[in-house]
């Protein structure tokens, strides 16, 4: 399962809108198993600050606080993950989802 199936992009925006089905995901964070598999992996980390544009202090700071809807949870960390850790979206993400208004 691929990265961008979860994904709603919204061109010339930052945001992402991750779907599942008729759900959406409304908050969402990484799974603390997940933050513990990016702290063992120091190459990863280092490509997400890298891609992000950040220091790997920066890195460690968003995963020690993990808060909702954080910079690791954008759709470029996310195919990092996928891709160094061989996850899908669903496995690395915690989240509470809202009904999807269909027309």
């Amino acid at each position: 399962m691929n990265v961008e199936k979860y994904f709603f992009i919204q061109k010339d925006s930052p945001c992402f809108v991750p779907t599942f089905a008729k759900t959406t995901l409304n908050t969402m964070k990484l799974k603390k198993e997940i933050i513990e598999r990016i702290n063992g992996r120091k190459d990863v980390g280092h490509q997400i600050a890298v891609s992000m544009g950040v220091t790997k202090t920066t890195v460690n700071n968003w995963l020690r606080d993990n808060k909702d809807n954080n910079p690791l949870t954008s759709f470029t960390v996310l195919q990092i993950l996928q891709a160094e850790l061989n996850l899908t979206p669903d496995q690395m993400l915690d989240g509470e989802f809202i009904n999807q208004q269909t027309n």
